[in-house]
């Protein structure tokens, strides 16, 4: 082969080389790029709950307990959104005529709910902030070979009546006491409206990829002049047949003189101003207007019987007559004098 054609056939050769390089150059830089500028989709959660909350571990073992007496906050839960690594909560509410705009606080004017000296900034309690708590809980624990390894909560008796506390690992204790969909916020349950909304979010290289805010939803009264008559009702008849079987002298009455008044916030009929009924306990419980009728019968009914249960009527019976009062600023209380306080809520009596 003459020399001229083995320089031609390296010639083309090298050439050929260097396309192909450049090809798969090419080739590595758009797929580096397509990488580097996929869009990250993170969906939408949407509200399925807004209300008064639940009960706190401490006192019943699970967290879908809803809780009427707590008139000092909101809870919100919502869908969980596939992949995501977490979500962003925000309240707007409306006070004296004036919206606050969107945010992840409450701002309290009183302080009620914050430590003395502190912005009065009352922020959402979430899955994340329990969780730094209950790691934080376990380092200390960590110090005491006897609680080492885990958090401690609540208990029982055992068959010897030794109290007995209950130990949770870290994961147990959060999958039962904590979701991840629900946060919590302190706020005054007064004429205040309020809003909230929530986002997911990704994280991806470390930085937060939001989705799109979910449907706002305002918290609206559960307990209205349509379901009271219900809910009064169905305590009757539970505390009547609680009565029967346990204390069957006891007369459960219904003073009732008419139709529930929306304007006075209370049953015409008997009182507790000037009324006849123990001091001790009469005064029974309390309810938040935020809470399902459901919640608010199993609370009256409990604390009905209790009370009955408590002066441990006999055979020679005697008689109770409950008193529902929508509570406001000025409005009395019993032998007490007027509430000086904007909250709104239910104030139970039981009359005799």
């Amino acid at each position: 082969m003459q020399p001229e054609t083995i320089g031609k056939m390296k010639k083309k050769f090298i050439c050929t080389i260097l396309a192909l390089t450049v090809a798969l150059t090419s080739i590595s830089f758009a797929s580096a790029a397509t990488k580097t500028t996929r869009k990250v989709t993170v969906g939408t959660p949407q509200i399925t709950y807004v209300g008064c909350g639940f009960q706190p571990y401490h006192s019943v073992k699970n967290i879908t307990t809803e809780d009427a007496r707590d008139t000092h906050g909101f809870t919100i839960d919502w869908t969980a959104v596939k992949g995501a690594t977490g979500y962003e909560p925000q309240i707007n509410y409306k006070r004296n005529g004036k919206w606050s705009g969107w945010k992840n606080y409450y701002y309290d004017k009183d302080g009620n709910f914050v430590e003395e000296g502190s912005s009065k900034r009352c922020y959402f309690y979430t899955y994340e902030k329990g969780l730094k708590e209950a790691k934080a809980e376990l380092k200390q624990n960590a110090k005491n070979n006897r609680k080492k390894g885990y958090i401690w909560r609540g208990g029982h008796f055992d068959k010897n009546g030794d109290y007995v506390q209950e130990k949770y690992t870290l994961n147990q204790f959060m999958k039962k006491f904590y979701s991840k969909t629900r946060a919590e916020i302190a706020v005054w349950q007064d004429d205040t409206v309020y809003k909230f909304r929530v986002r997911a979010y990704k994280t991806v290289n470390g930085k937060k990829v939001y989705g799109k805010w979910s449907t706002e939803q305002t918290a609206k009264e559960k307990i209205t002049a349509e379901n009271i008559d219900y809910i009064f009702e169905s305590v009757q008849k539970n505390v009547k047949a609680w009565a029967q079987k346990n204390y069957p002298n006891f007369v459960v009455e219904d003073r009732r003189d008419g139709a529930w008044d929306a304007a006075t916030g209370e049953y015409p009929g008997s009182k507790p101003e000037g009324g006849s009924y123990h001091i001790t306990g009469s005064q029974r419980t309390w309810f938040s207007r935020y809470a399902t009728p459901e919640a608010v019968i199993a609370l009256l009914t409990e604390s009905y019987t209790s009370y009955i249960d408590g002066f441990t009527y006999d055979e020679f019976g005697g008689n109770g007559y409950m008193f529902i009062r929508k509570m406001r600023k000025g409005s009395p209380m019993g032998l007490g004098g007027p509430q000086d306080e904007t909250d709104i809520y239910y104030l139970v009596w039981i009359l005799k």
